[in-house]
């Protein structure tokens, strides 16, 4: 049975392996994922958000700088450790005789914990060939705050670890121009949440990046800005998605279809941004004439083509 918001309502889960009896832990740093006793910091705290094509699964703790992380991999084959990533990558995840299965999308591969289910603290969390019935595989999960649960959690207060800087390529962030109109995609900086066409000036609130969601289909949207509250922005809609919904900034990634196509006339690259599943494409036409962007029925013209400016690459300041 596939993950759904029918057993997995929002908020945040303790993971605890089936054999080994130990819980899924940002480790070392904020740099490893390993299997730890019980102790329900936020470290041990999982959110599963909706990406329209799987599940982004993101740590409670933020890494330094402060940043949400996401369970990922560097490489798909067998016995390759999970690993935090700033990228939000989708994972199908199922439930199996009432404990989680979580899979790279489309494949066999499936997170367990290492050493067939070893119960020793700062066992490694890792990616591996599917094994029916095999308990390693398999996650318990019950929210953080449930009364039952609660009792076990005796936190004592820690002082944050700071880890030093990685060398890393930084970001390139681009501008999305409406190919019909001269206005690009911009983040209204008051709410944070409302997305609009304004005239091109390719500052902050304009810059955006595309990275893949990990189901090699659909690919999520981040704005350069963060929320008012220092989370990642993503571009999502108010539900339901259909025809005049606005499209707004959230926490919480979705997979968008990104069809990339040129302009017939000049040959420059252009793409389509589409709601996964449907005919629905980002769109500037709005029928009360303001600057919102919402979702429109996609047609064979340019009037639902964007361009990209791509940025030099850069940090937040």
């Amino acid at each position: 049975m596939a993950l759904c918001d029918d057993f997995l309502p929002h908020g945040s889960y303790i993971l605890m392996n089936v054999k080994g009896g130990i819980a899924l832990d940002l480790a070392g740093k904020r740099t490893r994922l390993e299997g730890h006793l019980l102790h329900g910091e936020a470290n041990q705290r999982w959110m599963f958000m909706n990406t329209g094509r799987g599940w982004a699964i993101r740590s409670s703790q933020m890494s330094h700088p402060e940043r949400s992380v996401y369970l990922s991999v560097k490489r798909l084959q067998e016995n390759e450790p999970v690993v935090p990533s700033t990228v939000p990558i989708s994972w199908f995840v199922y439930l199996v005789n009432g404990a989680l299965r979580i899979h790279w999308p489309h494949t066999d591969y499936v997170i367990e914990l290492g050493g067939c289910g070893d119960s020793t603290p700062g066992t490694r969390i890792q990616l591996t060939l599917l094994k029916e019935r095999e308990p390693c595989q398999l996650w318990y999960f019950t929210r953080y705050g449930d009364f039952s649960l609660r009792r076990l959690f005796t936190p004592n207060p820690v002082e944050p670890v700071i880890a030093p800087e990685a060398t890393r390529e930084l970001p390139v962030y681009r501008v999305l121009v409406h190919t019909h109109e001269d206005v690009a995609l911009e983040l209204d900086s008051t709410s944070r949440k409302r997305i609009k066409h304004r005239p091109l000036h390719k500052q902050p609130s304009q810059q955006w990046r595309v990275l893949p969601s990990g189901d090699g289909q659909t690919d999520v949207i981040q704005a350069f800005r963060d929320s008012l509250d220092d989370q990642p922005l993503y571009l999502t809609v108010q539900a339901p998605a259909q025809p005049g919904s606005r499209v707004v900034a959230s926490p919480y990634p979705v997979g968008w279809k990104v069809e990339r196509c040129p302009i017939s006339k000049d040959g420059k690259p252009t793409l389509r941004i589409f709601w996964p599943g449907t005919n629905l494409v980002v769109s500037t036409t709005d029928c009360d004439g303001s600057d919102n962007v919402v979702l429109a029925e996609h047609d064979d013209g340019t009037v639902s083509q964007w361009r990209e400016i791509a940025l030099p690459a850069s940090t937040k300041k």
